[in-house]
């Protein structure tokens, strides 16, 4: 053991200080291209801000789906346009955060300044929020590759699932557990779809506006539909009251209402193929 001692203390300094400089290297780069666990890699709306500078920002949540990461998508302009018309008329700044709903809920029980653009209002969740207007209405629906030969209801699409289902956190595993189906938890619905391509799933359970975007000749196809829900703009219960109630009478403003139809008209517009 002394004679190893002996050997460390008596390192060239030089190497050390080579080493040191590597190691200081491989750390930034690590820094630089892993993301924080929960968020979404840089895209268009990741850390986006919007609204007055001066003011301490609300951290808006936004589900991790093609919006968040494709810079040509059309209704990115849009729903920047919505909310920067809801930041103005209720004096407040958003800054725009893409995470999975598993983190935004963590976070919407922790942050007194953070709202989420469209939660799944469900009972669980009705006491840790405050929910201000139902943002979009869409569907939860079973995939499978294109050519999956399955013909038949949605019952026994369900139990023929059962256990071979990929699901994100959040509705869609919550939905799952309510019918007795179990599932193979998996990060986001983009994880779903590439599995499905890859053939490692058979089946997944999306929304149908994500589903959409990604259905056409080897690609996926929508199996069955289980229902229908409604996501809501929804804010922290730590939030301030008086905020709270500017947010929303600045939602239900009628150009704000007339922008919100404007984003979900393109949120509804199936992407070309």
């Amino acid at each position: 053991m002394k004679g190893k001692k002996s050997i460390t203390l008596h390192t060239d300094r030089h190497c050390t200080g080579r080493y040191f400089r590597w190691l200081q290297i491989i750390m930034i780069t690590l820094a630089t291209i892993c993301p924080s666990p929960g968020f979404a890699k840089s895209g268009p709306l990741d850390g986006v801000w919007i609204g007055d500078h001066e003011q301490s920002p609300i951290n808006l949540y936004i589900a991790r789906t093609q919006l968040t990461r494709d810079p040509a998508d059309g209704r990115v302009q849009a729903l920047k346009t919505w909310l920067t018309q809801v930041a103005r008329q209720a004096s407040v700044s958003f800054q725009l955060r893409p995470a999975s709903a598993e983190r935004w809920q963590v976070q919407l029980t922790q942050e007194p300044d953070s709202c989420a653009l469209a939660n799944a209002r469900l009972p669980d969740r009705e006491q840790s929020a405050h929910w201000l207007l139902p943002v979009l209405r869409d569907s939860l629906v079973i995939v499978g590759r294109a050519d999956d030969p399955y013909q038949g209801d949605v019952d026994a699409l369900l139990r023929l699932a059962d256990g071979a289902i990929g699901a994100a956190s959040g509705i869609y595993r919550v939905t799952l557990e309510q019918r007795g189906i179990r599932y193979i938890p998996v990060d986001d619905q983009g994880a779903i779809i590439q599995m499905i391509d890859m053939g490692r799933l058979r089946f997944g359970l999306l929304v149908g506006s994500a589903a959409q975007t990604h259905t056409g000749p080897g690609r996926i196809r929508i199996l069955g539909k289980i229902a229908d829900m409604d996501f809501w703009f929804s804010c922290s219960r730590l939030m301030e009251q008086e905020r709270v109630a500017r947010l929303r009478k600045a939602l239900e403003r009628e150009e704000s209402e007339r922008l919100r139809l404007e984003f979900l008209a393109l949120w509804a517009r199936r992407p070309a193929p």
